[in-house]
């Protein structure tokens, strides 16, 4: 695995249960397993995940996947994404930028 994608799966696991490397993490482990996603579309599933998470709290409900990805989609944060992804801004600076 390359430096830059063990920094990535760091990055987009550091809010989960395992808190950033303080042992296993199911959740690395399932990417590095399958190793055919690329880190674009890794970086926005983890985009749409916290998406998913600001809109089901703005919404006062789980929005569940199929909403958050047409919103996603429809609001035209799926192109923001394609133009910002190789910036080099973090994950959070390129969410932001997104979103606002």
């Amino acid at each position: 695995m390359s430096s830059k994608n063990a920094k990535l799966l760091d990055e987009m696991t550091c809010d989960q249960p395992c808190h950033c490397g303080e042992g296993y993490c199911i959740l690395k482990e399932i990417i590095l397993h399958d190793a055919k996603y690329k880190d674009r579309l890794l970086v926005q599933f983890k985009l749409v995940d916290k998406f998913k998470l600001v809109e089901s709290t703005t919404q006062q409900q789980d929005v569940g996947w199929t909403q958050a990805w047409e919103l996603w989609v429809s609001r035209g944060y799926a192109i923001k994404f394609a133009e910002l992804y190789d910036t080099g801004l973090s994950m959070n600076a390129l969410f932001n930028k997104i979103i606002n």
